[in-house]
């Protein structure tokens, strides 16, 4: 185990946080530095919100329960890549928790996680292709149901809800692209303009390959989309164990 190394909690990881919207640092943390730093931006999430297997059962409860133990292996179903997805929650009716904190423990060199930022592509669109873009409303589904699915037994409860799809983000109120591929409607994978978002997704992508307990990540999950790949280190049927914890900042304020 890496000797656990001072990590910066000071205030000024939120103004980064919310310039970059990725923010990677290559240090040891413990639980309670995690909880300092993410406390910061507000609300954490509680491991029931989101379980169906995603998260291991706790036996004793402790304030360090929001931080989440994740255990994604291929044979599970929460495991399988889930490809590209932002926070499909966004003005849903749950509590929202676009900040997502991620700290490898166990076998995390086996798959790399891809990043790609949605504000910085938009930006870099022309005029005309921005124009046609904001006048576009996409269908989603509620992920809280979306993936409790089989325990709904009247499937038309499913919550759908169209968002446009450029979006100003609640903090910065800058623009950014809203598209979700995981919670879409199918049929709109298949568009031209789906199809040309996606054919520029690679030149805004930074890719992460892991070294546990040497290195953690925040991420915006409104301004970025993630997904994970098979790294060359990847092995069938080995189970990669995380932290990982998810905030609430829609009551922060920044200057």
């Amino acid at each position: 185990m890496s000797k656990e190394m001072k990590v910066d909690t000071d205030m000024s990881i939120i103004s980064d946080f919310f310039k970059t919207g990725l923010i990677i640092e290559y240090k040891s943390i413990s639980k309670k530095q995690i909880l300092t730093i993410t406390r910061k931006f507000g609300q954490l999430m509680h491991p029931n919100i989101l379980s169906s297997g995603l998260y291991a059962p706790r036996k004793k409860k402790s304030l360090m329960e929001e931080v989440h133990i994740v255990g994604h292996s291929p044979s599970a179903s929460w495991g399988k890549n889930l490809n590209w997805h932002q926070d499909g929650a966004y003005q849903g009716e749950q509590d929202d928790y676009f900040g997502v904190f991620l700290y490898p423990l166990k076998n995390g060199s086996t798959v790399d996680t891809l990043f790609s930022d949605l504000q910085s592509l938009y930006d870099d669109l022309s005029a005309t292709d921005k124009k046609e873009l904001e006048n576009i409303k996409l269908v989603h589904h509620d992920p809280v149901y979306l993936f409790r699915k089989n325990e709904i037994q009247n499937k038309s409860s499913l919550k759908k809800r169209k968002r446009h799809l450029v979006m100003f983000h609640p903090i910065t109120k800058k623009k950014c692209l809203y598209l979700s591929p995981l919670s879409l409607n199918c049929s709109w994978k298949k568009s031209s303009i789906y199809n040309f978002i996606m054919s520029k997704v690679p030149n805004y992508t930074t890719r992460i390959k892991w070294k546990d307990r040497q290195m953690f990540c925040l991420s915006d999950n409104l301004r970025y989309m993630h997904k994970t790949e098979p790294s060359e280190f990847y092995k069938k049927n080995i189970t990669r164990i995380m932290w990982r914890v998810q905030f609430n900042y829609e009551k922060i304020q920044i200057h």
